[in-house]
């Protein structure tokens, strides 16, 4: 459980991302998804969709400085900010679906949160498991349903009451169904696949401090999703997301229960 949200939420959609939301949500589930894979000092790995390159950095703390982290991601902004928190780190503007490396480059692929934002995750999938050596490891964490993220769900809601009906599934819940999941991974040519539910809780100071959070730093496609909500509907939309966060409000703050899958899997031999 974390709680860093306070101070004022300025500087660019990057920065609010790396003060804010990676310690009090993404963070917890970066070190459990590295403790999982369990990476090797010395050897080379690629995180996939690195936005400010949390992952990326939990990865050359285990690795050390006698192998290879390298970060991916198509946000401009989050490798300029990526950039500078460190520069033993090789940080790329690509696409996960042609990546710029060569086959058999990395021991150990990671990719938190990114996969169900790509146009064609079997396509991502497949350039993973091309530029990892024979039997190197692959590490996904992906949301579960919404409704087991209840403070993600209540934006969807009030995104379907305020904008339309098909906003509440908001995309990072799009890829929530392990079978799904498990399928992919192995129609991309991965074997020795485990896909593992994972529960965690993350604390915020109030409902609406969520809710502001998630508006100015997450992801492009969530942050222009909840754009849509019309000036003079943003008071009583936000009241909406409180009312029903209401029942997650203790006495330490607003403790909200959060659930992805975890998978591993192996390149072909």
């Amino acid at each position: 459980m974390n709680s860093t949200d306070e101070g004022p939420l300025t500087g660019s959609p990057a920065e609010i991302y790396e003060r804010h939301l990676v310690p009090a949500m993404f963070g917890p589930w970066t070190d459990a998804l590295v403790d999982l894979m369990q990476p090797v000092p010395g050897t080379a790995a690629l995180d996939v969709g690195c936005g400010t390159g949390a992952m990326a950095r939990r990865l050359l703390e285990r690795i050390g400085p006698n192998g290879r982290v390298v970060g991916l991601d198509y946000d401009v902004g989050m490798i300029e900010m990526a950039r500078t928190l460190s520069a033993d780190i090789e940080w790329h503007v690509a696409d996960a679906q042609d990546m710029p490396f060569g086959d058999g480059e990395f021991d150990l692929v990671a990719c938190h949160q990114g996969l169900q934002f790509l146009p064609d995750r079997a396509a991502g999938l497949r350039e993973m498991c091309r530029v990892l050596r024979p039997a190197g490891q692959l590490g996904l964490a992906v949301w579960r349903s919404a409704d087991l993220c209840p403070g993600q769900f209540a934006l969807g809601q009030a995104l379907g009451k305020w904008v339309s009906p098909e906003m509440a599934i908001l995309p990072p819940f799009s890829l929530s169904d392990a079978n799904v999941l498990r399928e992919l991974v192995q129609g991309a040519g991965f074997e020795d696949i485990s896909v593992e539910a994972v529960k965690k809780t993350s604390l915020f100071s109030t409902a609406n401090r969520f809710a502001e959070m998630v508006v100015a730093g997450a992801s492009a496609k969530t942050r222009n999703a909840l754009a849509l909500v019309a000036d003079d509907d943003r008071i009583a939309f936000m009241q909406d997301v409180e009312e029903m966060l209401v029942p997650y409000v203790t006495e330490l703050g607003l403790e909200l229960p959060m659930e992805v899958h975890f998978v591993l899997a192996r390149s072909p031999k």
